[in-house]
């Protein structure tokens, strides 16, 4: 019999383990600790369900906000619940170094010490070895956003309706070109085959990807202005 989902309050923030924020704002939460393998329930909050992640309380309209990742469980609740800007920044200048400098961890060590730990954990020990956990590892990412993008009126990734930075976040590297690259055939994820090809057939999109062709051939600077 599968794990079922513990009782679990629904007046207070729930924290699937970014404590330090949650501390120096001083903001009431509880603490569930989560067996990653055994509580499939789980997988509604985090779909690879992995901590941290976050419920916050319930909504008038009877949902609750849930939020994976560390960067957006962090983004979430600054934006939220840092009311004066103390952690997000107070100003434009202050908010683009945060964004940055997240941005950079998330890009740098976040993601290359996780891969390090994730090789290290399952004792890979040449190349080709650590290469095939990396492949699993994004074909596991395909097939969840090809969960996603099937699910009803679901035509992007974060918003049903309309792209996001999430999707222009995700098509450079869930694509037909890439995932040749990678011996992935692509066909088999067909809901994400169609998003890309509907993010493709975007104007801005289609632009951007012509201007980056000229890179370092033509000056591009002025490309985007009629």
């Amino acid at each position: 019999m599968a794990p079922t989902r513990p009782y679990i309050p629904k007046d207070v923030l729930v924290l699937y383990v970014p404590l330090m924020l949650l501390e120096c704002l001083g903001i009431g939460h509880h603490v569930e600790v989560i067996d990653c393998k055994s509580d499939t329930w789980f997988a509604n909050i985090n779909p690879l369900r992995m901590v941290p992640a976050i419920e916050d309380v319930e909504s008038p309209d009877g949902t609750r906000p849930t939020v994976f990742e560390s960067s957006a469980c962090l983004r979430y609740i600054a934006e939220k619940y840092d009311g004066k800007g103390d952690y997000r920044g107070r100003t434009g200048w202050e908010r683009a170094q945060v964004s940055s400098w997240l941005a950079m961890h998330n890009a740098g060590l976040g993601s290359h010490a996780k891969w390090w730990l994730t090789l290290k954990r399952n004792e890979a020990t040449d190349t080709n070895a650590a290469l095939d956990i990396i492949m699993a590892a994004v074909k596991q990412q395909y097939s969840i956003l090809d969960a996603r993008l099937s699910e009803p009126n679901q035509k992007f990734i974060a918003l049903g309706d309309r792209p996001s930075i999430a999707d222009f976040a995700t098509l450079a590297f869930a694509n037909s070109q890439v995932a040749a690259v990678a011996n992935i055939e692509f066909e088999q994820y067909k809901s994400l085959k169609d998003w890309a090809e509907r993010m493709f057939a975007l104007e801005g999109v289609k632009k951007a990807y012509e201007r980056v062709q000229n890179f370092g051939v033509v000056d591009t600077c002025n490309c985007s202005k009629s």
